[in-house]
Parts: structure tokens; sequence; C-alpha cells
């Protein structure tokens, strides 16, 4: 479908295109301009809206003449990315992608139910800001720090619904912080492939147990080299990071509602509730039950 661009002082195209093959996505964008963009100057790059989707096996959205970019976080299942230059991968929980102005990229949900984070921007300087940052080249990231991204998302969506005075000025700033710290994410360098095996693995095996030993014999590496592989790329060690990639699927399940704690806990093979439950709060300052329940509310 074609949506029209809102008028303004900045240049913009006439419209972009947006196809979507399957069932709809269930979209909660916060909108910096509700009513469109205002008359008059704004910043030369800033959020245009910021927000969660869901997705399900089967959907397939086509963007094509858009001026703008979007940073998406997948924080449940995996997406396959595609684009008019030949790149063609999947996305999986925990890691990032890039959708650049200008250029003809397809996704799809390649897992029954799908979640991402979206912060999509604008501006007359987006281009140039993109190309001097060098996030043009490479549109897949695997953050150091999945969490933060989390929190990031959290931030976006409250600077985008958040209309006291000075706004676009905090939300510039955002802007501007959000693309340098992608950009940091970037300088960490490619992922080997034994590394990328090793992840792939441990994606595959959450809801199992993990040693080091398999995790070395998936890699094909010393475990000094798999150490300092993942202190390089991630700052923890590897079954640190398949900790921290368990307690997020677990969050993300307390916040989907649709499975009690003791389910969570059974399901992503902890000894017992009570111990998922201490894990989980010395981890994020509270006990599952509440954080779902506070979830459900704010969805509500």
């Amino acid at each position: 479908m074609k949506k029209d661009s809102p008028s303004g002082a900045v240049p913009r195209r006439s419209s972009y295109t947006l196809r979507r093959v399957g069932l709809f996505p269930c979209d909660a964008f916060h909108y910096l301009f509700p009513m469109g963009l205002p008359d008059g100057d704004y910043a030369p790059v800033t959020l245009y809206y910021a927000g969660y989707t869901k997705w399900s096996r089967g959907v397939k959205c086509l963007r094509e003449h858009s001026s703008r970019a979007s940073v998406e976080y997948v924080s449940s299942g995996t997406f396959r990315y595609s684009d008019a230059e030949g790149r063609d991968f999947q996305v999986k929980e925990g890691e990032l992608m890039l959708l650049r102005p200008d250029l003809s990229t397809t996704l799809s949900c390649e897992s029954e139910r799908a979640v991402k984070y979206v912060f999509s921007f604008q501006g007359h300087m987006l281009s140039m800001l993109l190309e001097y940052l060098q996030l043009t080249q490479n549109p897949h990231f695997h953050p150091r720090d999945p969490e933060r991204w989390r929190r990031n998302c959290d931030e976006g969506e409250k600077i985008c619904t958040d209309y006291s005075p000075g706004q676009m000025i905090r939300t510039a700033a955002f802007s501007y912080s959000l693309l340098l710290e992608l950009a940091e994410e970037r300088e960490c360098g490619e992922i080997p492939d034994f590394l990328q095996r090793t992840l792939d693995f441990i994606q595959m095996r959450l809801t199992g147990k993990l040693t080091l030993e398999e995790l070395c014999a998936v890699a094909g590496v010393s475990p000094s080299t798999l150490f300092r592989e993942f202190k390089r790329h991630f700052q923890t060690t590897p079954l640190g990071f398949a900790r921290d990639r368990k307690m997020l699927l677990a969050q993300e399940m307390l916040k989907q509602g649709n499975c009690s704690v003791k389910e969570v806990a059974a399901y992503l093979n902890y000894p017992s509730p009570q111990y998922f439950s201490s894990e989980f709060k010395k981890r994020y300052g509270t006990a599952p039950r509440a954080f779902a329940v506070t979830k459900a509310v704010k969805q509500n």
C-alpha cells in the first residue's frame, strides 16, 4: 500500500511503498507526530516512531522508496532479511538489523511467532549520517548487550509519547545516540564463522543444558579461544552468554502473558520455579510474577 508523506519544510519524496503478504502484523507504534509532521523546521535526524510489532509465520513485508531508516531489534522468533543488493540472511532473537533509506528490502517471519522492536528515523541528514558512521555496508548486527537494546526500546517509546516542551531536542539527541551506539556495535568486527555456529547452537539449546565442552566441540576451537572471542564481541563468557539469552527468552514469554512462572521455568529447564524466580529477580530487580503483571497492565 502507498502512504503519502506529510508535507513540511524539508524536501521529501512524495511517497513510499509498503506491501504486506499474509495476516497483517500486530503493530504497537508510538509516533512522534501523531497528526503528521508540523510545518517549519525540525531536526536533521530524529525519530519518526518507536514501538514493537508481532508477526506470525508467513507474513512478508516489502519496503520500497522509503526516505526513512529503521533499526529493528528481534526480541523473539526469527526473521529473514533480503535486499536489492543481494544480501540474504536470518535475524534471530537478540540480533539487530538496519533498514536503509532508498534500498528495497523484504522481511519475512520464519518462526511461528516473532516480535521485534522498531526505531524509525527521518530527517534530511539521515542518509549522510549513516554513510559517515559506515552503517550502510552490513545491515546485520550481533549486539554485545541485548538487554541494553531492550532498554533503548522502552526509552524510545517514552520519548515519543512525552509531549512536554523540548521533546524535539530530546528525540534528536536520542536518535543520534542510538545510531552512534549501532556504529560501536559495527566496530566490534564481523562474527567469525565458528562463533556464529556457536551462537546458533546456543539458540537451539536454550531449553536444555549446555556445557563448555559441547560449545568448544561445535566451534572447533579451544576453550581459551572461545573465551577470548566471546569477551571481545559480547563482554561475557560462553555460558554467561547462554544464561543471558535464556533470561531474555524468559522475559519475553512472561511479557506475552501466555505462560505461568512455573511453565516458563520448566520450559527453560531450570531446576525449580523457586530457583528461576531467584535468578530472575537478581537480574531484573523484580520477581517474574510481578514483572508479568506489570507488563500485562501496560499492554492493556
